[in-house]
């Protein structure tokens, strides 16, 4: 099959100077973010006779593994890196708690972007539960 022509696909909502920032300081996501592009868009091209689905298709998936490496690095830089009373008497609250349940903690290590993110995953975190 030969193709003419660019292809385009859906432009990420973020600029990609963006991407390798929240790529930077990633806990855990390293191996799959790099993993990750390999596998998802050779899986997709494979599927399909339709590049064009199967670029919009890895658009997708890829800003939602990218949002979810933003969201948890947040989570820890300000768990582990924010500085003030207000920091220092969270991690006196949720540390004692993380280390009799470490599953309090998003396990990103293991579960790479594929790790559940919402309001109350990050409550459960922060010992606001």
């Amino acid at each position: 099959m030969t193709r003419k022509g660019p292809r385009t696909y859906g432009r990420s909502p973020r600029s990609p100077a963006e991407l390798d920032a929240t790529e930077w300081r990633a806990y855990g996501f390293g191996v799959e973010t790099r993993r990750f592009p390999l596998i998802f868009s050779s899986s997709q091209l494979l599927a399909t006779e339709d590049w064009d689905a199967a670029g919009h298709a890895y658009a997708a998936e890829h800003d939602r593994h990218s949002g979810v490496v933003h969201v948890a690095n947040q989570w820890f830089t300000e768990f582990y890196l924010e500085t003030g009373p207000q920091a220092d008497a969270r991690r006196a609250r949720a540390l004692p708690l993380i280390a009799h349940d470490p599953s309090r903690q998003p396990d990103t290590l293991l579960s790479g972007p594929d790790v559940p993110v919402s309001e109350a995953i990050k409550k459960r975190f922060f010992a606001e539960d």
